[in-house]
Parts: structure tokens; sequence; C-alpha cells
């Protein structure tokens, strides 16, 4: 089983955060007759221990949800999907992952740790009077939040050639631990808005900060 230490269910979606598996074993053992040769020869070409774990957990976790095991596939693009009633997003930082399951199309979810190099990054994905409208640790905050808020913006989208800093934007807004801010996504002269949810989280097994956003789709 995975701790799952978050989760809001809706009657159309759902949101998961959990710890990532730890044991390797113990979580290939978990799947093992539930996986088929595909999946099997996807897992073991992975060479890196903590994708691994990455991978067994977003499965084990969405058996864990759904009851019963559901594979999961990807478009051209890398956006997962799943041969069932919801649309699927996913992500995952250091020890910790997320997913929705939503009625909607196109969800999407992020969940970061808190890092130094996101704070130094932020002229990369972000305008001068986005970074300058906090100061201290607000400053610090509206940075990591404006980062995971692309990122959820980016993974909704169905086109590729996303440039963070000037096709995705996150205004200015006072923010809290939890709530709500606006994005809007301009491309090829359309302009789409989205209410994106997010929370800060410091839990007693989390020694760091994380943020998770996310929004159910359209």
């Amino acid at each position: 089983m995975i701790e799952i230490f978050y989760e809001n269910i809706k009657s159309e979606y759902k949101i998961y955060a959990a710890k990532i598996f730890d044991d390797i074993n113990l979580g290939f053992i978990e799947l093992e007759n539930d996986i088929s040769e595909n999946e099997k020869d996807e897992y073991f070409k992975i060479s890196n221990e903590k994708r691994k774990k990455e991978w067994l957990s977003i499965r084990i976790l969405l058996k864990q949800i759904l009851g019963k095991y559901q594979s999961i596939f990807y478009f051209p693009n890398g956006k997962p999907y799943l041969i069932a009633d919801y649309n699927i997003s996913i992500s995952h930082t250091t020890d910790v992952l997320s997913i929705i399951l939503s009625k909607f199309q196109n969800p999407g979810i992020d969940i970061e740790i808190r890092r130094e190099k996101i704070y130094k990054l932020a002229h990369k994905f972000m305008k001068a009077n986005e970074i300058d409208f906090f100061s201290g640790e607000n400053r610090f905050m509206f940075i990591m939040l404006n980062w995971c808020a692309k990122e959820t913006v980016f993974k909704m989208q169905t086109q590729g050639n996303i440039d963070f800093k000037n096709d995705i934007e996150i205004p200015a807004q006072m923010i809290g631990n939890s709530g709500k801010i606006e994005a809007f996504f301009n491309k090829e002269n359309s302009r789409k808005e989205y209410q994106i949810n997010y929370k800060f989280f410091n839990s007693e097994f989390m020694k760091n900060k994380y943020l998770m956003t996310w929004c159910e789709g359209s």
C-alpha cells in the first residue's frame, strides 16, 4: 500500500498526493501478476533506480485508487492516458507523487519540492514585473507557484513548442497556503483562461515544503 497524505475527491475528478514506494523489489512483486509483457519490458529498460520507483509507485497508487490494475499508455507527445472512464495527469518529485483522474478533457497536475534552483531560474520562465511583485518569503512562494502552475497549464495542452515565459501568463496576485490563481495560455492568436488550484504542504514526514497545483481540465 502507498501512503496517501492528501486526497480531494469530487464527483467528476479525484486528486491524490502520496509517498513514492521505496522498495523496488516489493513494488514489482505488487504488480508482477498485473502488468503485461510489454510493460515488463518497459520497466526493465529503466536503468535509473529513482525512475523505477516512480514507474512502480504511480501504478501501485492507481491500482489502489481504482481497486484494480489499469495500464497507463502514452500519446506521441508524452501525455499519459487510460483506457477507462477517466483522463489522467501525473507528477512526481523526490519522494512524493501526485495524480489527477478527471472526467474532463486534458487535466493537469504538478508537484514540486522547494528548491533554490527554481528561484535562480525564475528569469527563464517569468517576466521581471512578476518576479518583483513580492519580496522575501512571499517572492519565493510566488515563484514556486508560478513554475508549478505553468507546468500544470503546459500539461493541459495538446500542442508542443510552448514557451513558459511568453505563452503562459500567471498574473501577479495575492496568495496564501492554498487557494486558486488565474492563468492564461496565449498561443496562435487564441487566449485560454484557467483556474489553477494550489496547496502548499509541510507535513510531519515531509521535512521540506512542497507545492501541488492542478486543474481538472475542460
